[in-house]
């Protein structure tokens, strides 16, 4: 293959799915809080507050990914020999918010 290959909107079209994603995990996130708020139940607000976070991780990558693909696409045409895109920021939110899920879980049931 040529190193000169023009990836073409698939880049776009990946950093468009992964903010679908979150956009859903978000709305998901904010329901699932109402309904735990309005019926005073601690364990479905907890697990709100948690895929809050973890949209926010989604979010977080989406945009990363997105930049990351900006600065130099013809790079990133075949190999991801340069690394993983995923911002430390994403992966620390991610993990917390699966830990409060175990958490809440754990301690609710």
């Amino acid at each position: 293959m040529s190193k000169n290959r023009d990836p073409g909107l698939q880049p776009e079209r990946t950093a468009l799915a992964w903010n679908r994603t979150a956009l859903a995990i978000g709305v998901n996130s904010a329901l699932l809080l109402r309904s735990g708020i309005t019926g005073h139940n601690g364990f479905i607000t907890t697990a709100a507050l948690a895929l809050g976070l973890l949209a926010a991780g989604v979010t977080l990558y989406s945009s990363h990914r997105r930049n990351h693909f900006r600065e130099a696409p013809s790079e990133h045409s075949e190999s991801r020999a340069a690394g993983n895109p995923l911002p430390h920021a994403a992966i620390s939110l991610m993990v917390v918010g699966a830990a409060l899920v175990a958490m809440a879980s754990i301690v609710l049931t």
